[in-house]
C-alpha cells in the first residue's frame, strides 16, 4: 500500500500540468474532503472525459486503497 498522500501527490502532478485550474481545485477539495469523497469527484471528471488518461490506473489503484 502506497498511502494515500502518495495518490494525492500524483494526482496533484497530473492535474496541474495538464490543467492548473483542475489543479487548484484538486487542491482545495482533497484537503476539505474524505479520501472516498475525492475518488467520487475525480470519477465523475473521468466518466465526462476531463481527467488526464495517465489517471486512469492511478484511480484504480487508489480506489482499492481506500476500500
Amino acid at each position: 500500500m502506497k498511502g494515500i498522500a502518495y495518490y494525492y501527490a500524483e494526482f496533484q502532478r497530473d492535474l496541474d500540468a495538464a490543467d492548473a485550474s483542475m489543479g487548484a481545485a484538486f487542491k482545495t477539495f482533497s484537503s476539505t474532503h474524505s479520501p472516498r469523497e475525492v475518488f467520487l469527484w475525480l470519477e465523475r471528471y473521468r466518466t465526462q472525459g476531463q481527467l488526464p488518461v495517465t489517471m486512469e490506473h492511478l484511480l484504480t489503484d487508489f480506489y482499492w486503497e481506500i476500500t
